[in-house]
């Protein structure tokens, strides 16, 4: 478990437990809401839905419980420190293009969102923060994550924490629209 320090608060990140799923269900659906607005389709924004996100994080988590998790694949939240509530959320492992764990393998920060409502009080960057030591202990020399490249403010966030696009880019379709991303990577200490 990881904490991060602001003046008077602390955010406490840690693995999931089965009753966050709700929580993480908003979460994610709350910050893409925020996150994509004007970038990803409207339709598409507008049909997210929390209590299905929260139904499909549940069985993620059950099967995680049961010994049937995605091997390799890290899950964290991060509480928020006035409530303890879940205000954000990250997935990190090996990279995805990658060749899986081993001599010259980067790490990748899968997934990382945080309720808007707690966007600028520390939770990303403890939650960051976590997903890097975590990468490193595991050996990883570099890490990579892929960001929506109309996504400024995670952009800024991203590199204000020492994170540099490396020119690798990308089109997906994403709810009916292509989305271009943008690939950034860190060097890891370990």
């Amino acid at each position: 478990m990881g904490v991060a320090a602001r003046p008077g608060k602390v955010v406490r990140v840690r693995e999931p437990e089965l009753g966050d799923s709700g929580p993480i269900g908003r979460v994610h659906v709350r910050a893409w809401r925020e996150a994509y607005t004007g970038i990803m389709a409207a339709s598409f924004l507008d049909g997210l839905d929390e209590d299905a996100w929260g139904r499909a994080w549940r069985q993620r988590l059950d099967r995680r419980a049961a010994g049937r998790g995605e091997p390799g694949i890290d899950l964290l939240v991060a509480e928020r420190p006035e409530d303890g509530t879940v205000a954000g959320i990250a997935t990190l492992g090996p990279e995805r293009d990658g060749d899986g764990e081993g001599e010259g393998a980067r790490g990748e920060l899968w997934m990382i969102n945080v309720d808007p409502g707690s966007w600028g009080r520390g939770v990303g960057s403890a939650l960051l923060s976590e997903v890097e030591a975590r990468l490193a202990v595991r050996g990883f020399g570099e890490a990579v994550l892929w960001v929506v490249a109309g996504n400024t403010r995670a952009r800024r966030f991203y590199q204000a924490r020492g994170w540099s696009p490396d020119g690798t880019c990308r089109r997906e379709d994403i709810g009916g629209r292509p989305v271009d991303e943008c690939r950034y990577t860190k060097a890891l200490r370990r």
